[in-house]
């Protein structure tokens, strides 16, 4: 077989190389005299710890030494453009620190700096006034005393389970000295005052936050906002502020979140995908959307129809109560293709021996969604309930164009679906008005 790869110039293999870790990328110099050499020239160097819990000390001493090592090895010519290190070094921070350092240092033209090591590990301010930096992504760290920050080609800033000491204005540094910003997540922190105003970001990320105060936000060209999980010291309506000033959204992820419902705001024209709360956004103001993910949907507050809707997801459904809110929802979703019903029962009951034909008593007609469009459902935490089966059957039963139907089973009752034949032999057996159907079950 012939040795495609050799003819390669080295710059082509360099860049192949640099997508993998550094480890396999210095084990390639046994291959051939080229190769010897060659890993010396790769502008990307990524150590990975196999294990960040592990505590020992010598096993992380004997991780970090060749990755020093290895940092003076290489050829000073050729630029580091992607560092990123992952250990957790309990016992080392100034051998650690000091490799930063000479990383920044020796590199000249760092792009991409992933660092993920140890909540006590601060890091170097020298890191905050790189030129050269378009992504840098900070976890499990210390940001201390930092009083300045440069990043004037900075696009992509990731702050996850940081600790702010003696640097409250931090995060604000960052926007102001970031004037190139476009993607912002941000997790697992508290953040003191803070006015978010950034004319060029398009992708906000904040998730497990205790915001503090909140004065002004700024933010016309976002496309992508997610809020997960935050919550705030005093009553604020952050949630109606972020909303109203970001008519670009295209991407909307509202959960889990501590503050008061949004009023009626100019919809979102270009809203393409939207994950939300039903309680904090309402439905009306979403439903340009082509995928949707929510709890749930009542449907006296559709007074309209989802038209562009082709995905949905309801991800805390009763269908012992629910079943029929679900078909009266699918009314007004007449081009859905996709569905997929997170169940939620306290109890369930199965099926009596001989109602194994029994169908739901549904009075209306068949949704057009599910008779002409709908390809795909998904029942999650599914346990063969008597409402669930029949719910299954229904659909199976009418979707004429469905191609798959997926289970997915609670791991606490597995066992006893796949142990009940009667369950499984009328999924199997129940008449299917598409002949391509296929069904596919799987542990949850």
């Amino acid at each position: 077989m012939a040795d495609i790869m050799s003819s390669f110039p080295d710059s082509i293999l360099c860049y192949i190389l640099s997508f993998l870790p550094t480890k396999d990328v210095v084990a390639t110099s046994v291959l051939s005299k080229r190769w010897k050499l060659l890993w010396l020239s790769v502008t990307s160097m990524d150590f990975d710890h196999h294990d960040r819990m592990d505590f020992d000390k010598d096993a992380c001493s004997r991780f970090l030494v060749p990755v020093y090592s290895f940092l003076l090895w290489r050829d000073m010519d050729q630029p580091l453009h992607r560092l990123r290190l992952r250990c957790c070094s309990f016992y080392n921070h100034y051998r650690v620190q000091t490799w930063i350092k000479a990383a920044m240092r020796r590199s000249g033209k760092l792009k991409h700096l992933d660092l993920n090591l140890d909540l006590f590990l601060a890091v170097p301010s020298v890191v905050f006034s790189c030129k050269t930096l378009v992504v840098l992504k900070l976890s499990h760290l210390m940001l201390s005393n930092i009083s300045f920050v440069h990043l004037p080609l900075l696009k992509i800033l990731h702050l996850n389970s940081v600790i702010l000491t003696k640097c409250d204005d931090l995060l604000q540094h960052f926007l102001s000295g970031s004037p190139n910003l476009e993607d912002f997540l941000h997790s697992s922190i508290v953040v003191p005052s803070l006015v978010f105003s950034c004319k060029t970001l398009v992708v906000l990320k904040l998730a497990n936050l205790l915001l503090k105060n909140i004065f002004f936000v700024d933010l016309p060209l976002l496309k992508i906002l997610h809020l997960n999980s935050v919550s705030f010291s005093r009553d604020l309506d952050l949630l109606q502020q972020f909303l109203s000033v970001s008519p670009n959204l295209e991407n909307l992820e509202v959960k889990n979140f501590n503050a008061n419902a949004a009023e009626k705001f100019n919809r979102f024209s270009r809203l393409v995908r939207a994950n939300i709360d039903a309680h904090l956004v309402p439905l009306e103001n979403v439903k340009n959307v082509q995928v949707l993910v929510t709890d749930r949907i009542c449907p006296k507050d559709l007074v309209f129809d989802l038209q562009n809707l082709v995905q949905l997801e309801l991800t805390h459904v009763r269908l012992s109560k629910q079943w029929f809110e679900v078909l009266e929802v699918l009314q007004h979703c007449p081009k859905l293709q996709t569905l997929a019903i997170g169940i939620y029962e306290v109890n369930y009951y199965l099926l009596s021996e001989g109602h194994e034909g029994a169908v739901l008593p549904y009075p209306q007609p068949v949704p057009t969604c599910i008779s002409l469009h709908l390809k795909t459902c998904v029942l999650n935490n599914y346990k063969g309930s008597g409402d669930e089966l029949l719910f299954a059957k229904y659909i199976l039963q009418n979707a004429k164009f469905l191609h798959i139907m997926k289970f997915f089973i609670n791991i606490d009752t597995y066992e006893t679906f796949w142990m009940n034949d009667r369950i499984r032999r009328d999924l199997f057996s129940c008449v299917k008005s598409s002949d391509t159907c296929e069904l596919f079950f799987f542990m949850s």
